[in-house]
């Protein structure tokens, strides 16, 4: 369903390019399946005239991409992605979109926020020194100089935890304010989840919020639409 959707071919002791009879299906009948995607199958013909046919909007026959058998398909069970209009399934052969695009924007921006919020912790901690004269120091072409002594600084503090300090120079640090960072990364896990149907509990393994809540309530929302599908997708549109 990443694609809008994907198929599995029954390969069976009958042909391909006459419908499968389901009666004469016996034990071993049954010899392969074959997954494909929604772009490995082209479709000439859809049944758009016959709204009685259990393949109505569907197609009549597929060819695998750069072959020449005909498979009827009775031979193929659908899967769709996300339901798409009547006008646009004509155009792509029945099948939906991704069930990916819903969701990417919010994606995009869990994945924005955290790639921000690793910068801000990179620079969470700023050593300030304050020096006196350091502006002429500057003006008069003494800048690798000044790199230098401070990079110097830098590494004992680094390697011997020990900072040295002319008498002159004042050393602080400046720490950044995190304290409101979690409430907007949980912002945005909430929006993925809702986004895709999938409870965050499941989604990021996060534990259910609440005294005593298990995440049953949201599991359950989660597999009953699951659990709805084989009726509402499978045996509608393959049968």
């Amino acid at each position: 369903r990443l694609y809008g959707g994907s198929a599995i071919l029954m390969l069976t002791d009958q042909p391909l390019d006459k419908p499968l009879d389901l009666n004469k299906i016996k034990k071993g009948s049954l010899k392969n399946l074959l997954v494909f995607d929604r772009y490995f199958l082209s479709a000439p013909v859809m049944n758009v005239f016959n709204p009685l046919a259990p393949n109505y909007m569907l197609p009549e026959t597929y060819f695998i991409n750069g072959g020449s058998q005909r498979i009827h398909w009775s031979h193929v069970v659908r899967f769709t992605g996300a339901p798409i209009p009547l006008r646009l399934r004509m155009q792509t052969m029945g099948w939906g979109d991704s069930e990916l695009r819903k969701a990417i924007s919010q994606v995009m921006d869990y994945t924005a926020s955290n790639a921000g919020i690793a910068e801000l912790m990179a620079e969470a901690n700023v050593d300030v020194i304050t020096r006196d004269g350091l502006a002429n120091e500057i003006g008069t072409d003494q800048e690798a100089q000044i790199i230098k002594r401070y990079a110097l600084f830098n590494q004992m503090k680094s390697v011997v935890q020990m900072a040295l300090l002319d008498g002159e120079e004042k050393y602080d640090r400046k720490t950044l304010n995190l304290s409101g960072v979690a409430p907007i990364i949980e912002m945005f896990m909430v929006a993925c989840a809702g986004a895709s149907g999938i409870p965050m509990t499941r989604l990021f393994g996060v534990q259910a919020a609440g005294l005593g809540n298990e995440g049953k309530g949201d599991m359950n929302n989660y597999y009953n639409p699951i659990r709805a599908k084989p009726t509402t997708q499978l045996s509608r549109s393959v049968w």
